[in-house]
């Protein structure tokens, strides 16, 4: 009886490992906050307003006819380095394969190099972090919000950019690159 549960499990096994197929993800490794801080024209903090799906027509045979990519108006809400930021919107996709996540309402500190009108993510971009990770309201007032204050100090050169944003900051932010497709 062992040797036939055995066997049940072996052919189940073989049968939908063989239904299925693994795809890794790939693109170019994604700007950091410690990396681009340091040099970056903006530091800044911004709260996502709206957000809407963008369908735009494919240049790309692979791709399908049409592609998503996620818009919103954003309100920069603190300037930490560099002149006032000016940007109205924030544009991103939120594919499998390094997609980003966003949500309304929530306030977010990024580095950037971008002189706006929109603020544009990369695949898998981890030059920003979720500043509002005890989601209260009223929200925590930006001068004493801990992210905030972490950043001024790193831009004083008493902190550096590497302890500025934490695992918190970047939970539910991104998408895992390995994904399984499952047969049609």
């Amino acid at each position: 009886m062992k040797l036939f549960a055995r066997l049940l499990v072996f052919v189940a096994a073989s049968t939908i490992g063989s239904w299925t197929s693994t795809y890794a993800c790939e693109y170019p490794k994604p700007p950091t906050f410690e990396k681009v801080a340091p040099t970056a024209r903006h530091i800044f903090v911004f709260r996502v307003l709206s957000l809407k799906v963008v369908r735009y027509a494919s240049k790309e045979e692979r791709f399908y006819d049409e592609l998503e990519a996620v818009e919103g108006a954003i309100s920069v809400e603190a300037n930490i380095k560099g002149p006032q930021a000016v940007f109205e919107a924030v544009r991103f996709k939120n594919f499998v394969c390094g997609g980003v996540e966003l949500q309304i309402g929530h306030r977010y500190l990024v580095a950037t190099n971008q002189t706006g009108p929109v603020l544009s993510l990369v695949a898998g971009d981890r030059t920003f972090g979720n500043i509002d990770t005890e989601y209260w309201f009223p929200l925590r007032p930006i001068k004493s919000n801990p992210y905030v204050l972490a950043a001024e100090s790193a831009v004083r050169g008493t902190r550096s950019f590497s302890k500025v944003l934490d695992d918190r900051a970047r939970y539910d932010i991104y998408v895992d690159r390995a994904y399984i497709e499952l047969p049609k």
